[in-house]
């Protein structure tokens, strides 16, 4: 549903995306601390886990370059959430709470401030939430990867993509279905996105593993097979080995 222009009602500010930089570069450098790296592995983890995603939904949206790059304030401020995670690196072991309430909120931000921009982009809601779930995703993508981990989301874990998922399809069906201000629904989505990641991790809750459906299907696909099996040789009235209905009068005499 084209929400006709009308960016007045799909209008992102720059403090939420700003704030949304912060929360993933300030969880980038805890998490690149507690693993040890230098100084720079934890700037670059940081900043990297803080504009990734913002990064490459700008590019996958195509409005322009991308504002990690051209808004001044971007890179500075997650290079001042790197510092400032670089500060509390020692007290890590004991701040597992923050870190896990920093990283499921970075995915609430990201999650919405994706749906918002891709919605005033004018393009269609699936992909809004399409681009939502990356944003969400791609900056912890790329944590992992340069801290040498296999990507969390590739691995049985919390829901953070399903998260992100559920809160990128209820916004875009409240604001492009029931055309509701963005003000009034983004910080609900936020803070559901943020307890439903949050609490994956809390009750164990686990994204489930892809498994072979082949031995599910076995059975169906036999019961089919008997069934066809009988038509199939019995074939359309008039062809050789069918038995049309004067042959069966005939025979019947």
């Amino acid at each position: 549903m084209p929400l006709d222009g009308d960016v007045t009602l799909i209008d992102v500010p720059t403090w939420l995306d700003l704030l949304t930089i912060v929360v993933a570069a300030l969880g980038g450098a805890l998490f690149a601390a507690r693993r040890g790296v230098t100084v720079t592995g934890v700037l670059l983890i940081a900043v990297a886990a803080g504009l990734g995603g913002g990064m490459i939904r700008d590019v996958l949206l195509d409005v322009g370059p991308p504002l990690a790059i051209s808004d001044p304030a971007y890179l500075p401020a997650a290079a001042v959430a790197a510092v400032c995670g670089m500060l509390l690196a020692r007290w890590s072991s004991h701040l597992a709470w923050p870190m896990l309430l920093l990283d499921s909120l970075a995915i609430g931000l990201f999650a919405v401030v994706g749906v918002e921009r891709t919605l005033a982009a004018d393009y269609p809601p699936a992909s809004a939430v399409l681009i939502g779930v990356i944003a969400a995703i791609a900056g912890g993508i790329i944590r992992d990867l340069l801290a040498g981990d296999a990507p969390a989301i590739m691995q049985e874990g919390p829901w953070d993509a399903s998260a992100a998922l559920v809160g990128s399809v209820i916004m875009v069906v409240l604001v492009a279905g029931l055309d509701l201000p963005t003000r009034l629904v983004e910080w609900p989505i936020i803070l559901l996105i943020t307890t439903l990641a949050v609490l994956s991790v809390k009750l164990g809750w686990r994204a489930p593993m892809a498994h072979d459906l082949a031995p599910v299907l076995e059975r169906p696909v036999a019961v089919v097979r008997r069934v066809a099996r009988p038509i199939r040789s019995a074939g359309p009235p008039g062809e050789p080995g069918s038995a049309g209905p004067d042959q069966g009068r005939d025979e019947g005499r």
